[in-house]
């Protein structure tokens, strides 16, 4: 799935019920195996079958995925941007915040949240590195393209880049 949903209550109610009953098949056919080994291999494939379409009815019930779309950027803003500045005290003491990982990681869940991501500026709006880091030092590589991207992605918002 790409986008956000929004699902109708009875919508919601539809899909909760089959994943109980996704839930209950799949006890079964795990008890039928485990009881009948002769004939476990047919039955295997099918058990596989049904725990995919569980999985996919989960994804599509998580509550992350009924959140509006701007309410997701504001999530990504607060958890992207540094949680606190050079030469000034931690709000997060121990925490190590590696600005250049956070947003990218971020657009790298799945593709609803890429494109949230990259529509949200202000978590490309910061872009320390710190030299002593390795981690940075490995970002910056010999290929830099990525910085292109970066600047296009913070779009208007106003930049800061510290090295």
């Amino acid at each position: 799935l790409e986008t956000q949903l929004s699902l109708e209550p009875s919508e919601l109610y539809f899909l909760q019920a089959r994943v109980i009953q996704l839930e209950a098949e799949i006890s079964n056919l795990t008890e039928e195996i485990d009881t009948h080994e002769s004939g476990a291999s047919l039955l295997v494939p099918r058990k596989k079958a049904k725990i995919l379409q569980l999985r996919l009815l989960k994804n599509i019930l998580a509550p992350i995925r009924r959140i509006p779309l701007e309410i997701l950027g504001y999530i990504f803003e607060l958890s992207c941007l540094p949680r606190h500045l050079p030469g000034q005290p931690r709000l997060y003491p121990g925490l190590d915040h590696n600005c250049i990982r956070s947003p990218v990681t971020t657009s790298k869940v799945c593709t609803a949240w890429r494109q949230v991501a990259h529509r949200t500026p202000w978590i490309w709006s910061n872009l320390i590195i710190n030299v002593n880091n390795p981690r940075h030092l490995a970002a910056l590589g010999n290929d830099v393209s990525w910085v292109k991207d970066w600047l296009a992605r913070s779009q208007s918002v106003p930049l800061e880049i510290r090295l």
